[in-house]
């Protein structure tokens, strides 16, 4: 459920019947709802600005349709070496994988998982290229081909040859 659905359905405005109703026709609503007790209108009405501050409001979609011939005119073989850190534990992993150039030099790389866009800029994560150099990344983001990720842009922050 979002963020400002949970807000109103958990302040007891839609009845719980209705709640349930809209679950079975398919709405994305948690059952059961944690009913609330808000002491003013000014106590809901902040619920509900925080509820629009939330990723799902403000995250805006990327989508550049001609993306995808361009990374199909670009594409080449490379390792993605990432590299995660759990507290105390760190792990890595080498991944072959397919990436590409935008016109501006970004690389774009298929994406592959929710946190691949944070594992590529924490400065451990790199792209050996097919070319032999290790390619680290500044910034990250996500393209979206309707509600679907489909490739992580990323910014090259440096090189190294091998």
């Amino acid at each position: 459920m979002n963020p400002l659905a949970a807000v109103v359905a958990s302040a007891g405005i839609i009845s719980p019947e209705n709640v349930a109703e809209m679950k079975k026709w398919g709405l994305p609503i948690a059952q059961p709802v944690e009913k609330l007790v808000f002491k003013s209108a000014e106590e809901f009405l902040q619920a509900i600005e925080q509820a629009m501050q939330s990723k799902e409001y403000v995250a805006a979609h990327e989508t550049d349709l001609s993306m995808l011939q361009q990374f199909l005119a670009t594409k080449k073989t490379g390792m993605l070496h990432l590299v995660g850190r759990h507290g105390t534990e760190v792990a890595a992993a080498d991944i072959e994988t397919l990436y590409g150039y935008t016109p501006t030099g970004e690389v774009v790389v298929p994406h592959r998982g929710d946190a691949i866009s944070d594992l590529m800029i924490n400065g451990e994560t790199y792209l050996l290229t097919a070319e032999g150099q290790k390619v680290f990344f500044k910034d990250a983001r996500e393209l979206y081909y309707g509600a679907e990720k489909a490739f992580v842009m990323c910014t090259i922050s440096t090189i190294e040859n091998e």
